[in-house]
């Protein structure tokens, strides 16, 4: 088996509420559980960031479905390679929502606004959440 791993980022269609990100979440998990597919999503003032891993061909044809979803657009891939190992092997799908001005505070991006994080690359991206998780632990869904 083949490991693959899929970041992007894309701008919400809509500003989203609190329930309407949570149903989409909880729809998201459901569906990586039973696709055997981990990863987070985060929402950021109104920009999503998601990284999703697993079986090569489950997880690029998750991606075809991402793309036509009309609950986002101008979605641009950060990386979408093969990979020796998952990095989130127990997240079906973990969540959180944020702000860039909170990200702002995280040693290390201080100056990430959307148009730079748009230029991360794979290893800046795992260092990203990891580090965003590590100090947003209360407010991560994980499971």
């Amino acid at each position: 088996m083949s490991l693959h791993r899929i970041i992007y980022l894309s701008t919400a269609a809509d500003n989203l509420s609190i329930d309407e990100l949570k149903q989409l979440w909880i729809k998201a998990k459901s569906n990586n559980e039973k696709i055997n597919v981990t990863g987070i999503l985060l929402y950021i003032d109104g920009d999503f960031l998601q990284i999703f891993e697993g079986e090569k061909e489950i997880v690029q044809n998750l991606f075809e479905l991402i793309k036509i979803d009309k609950r986002h657009k101008s979605i641009i891939t950060v990386y979408n390679n093969t990979i020796d190992k998952l990095v989130f092997p127990d997240w079906s799908m973990a969540f959180s929502s944020t702000d860039y001005k909170e990200i702002q505070k995280l040693q290390g991006f201080e100056n990430i606004t959307r148009k730079n994080m748009s230029k991360i690359d794979d290893k800046t991206a795992i260092i990203f959440i990891n580090t965003f998780v590590e100090s947003h632990r209360n407010e991560v869904v994980y499971t």
